[in-house]
C-alpha cells in the first residue's frame, strides 16, 4: 500500500457517551467510550491519536505524543 492510514481522527466521541463531553484526558473517557475507540481501531488497522469530546477547540484528547 502506498498511501494508507497511519493515525485517526475521531470526532462525537460524546455522542457514543453523554459523560465524556468536555473530557481532554484520555484516562478520563468512560468504558464504553474506550471500547469504541478500541474497536474502532481495530476495525481501521491504525491508532485513533486525536479524539474530540465536543464542538470547541479545547475538548480535544492529543494523544499523538504518546506515539513517540
Amino acid at each position: 500500500m502506498i498511501n494508507g492510514c497511519t493515525q485517526a481522527a475521531i470526532t462525537g466521541i460524546d455522542r457514543v457517551d453523554k459523560n465524556c463531553f468536555g473530557v481532554t484526558e484520555y484516562g478520563k473517557l468512560s468504558k464504553k467510550a474506550k471500547d469504541f475507540l478500541k474497536n474502532a481501531e481495530d476495525d481501521i488497522g491504525s491508532p485513533i491519536t486525536l479524539i474530540s469530546t465536543g464542538p470547541e477547540m479545547t475538548q480535544i484528547i492529543d494523544l499523538r505524543e504518546d506515539m513517540v
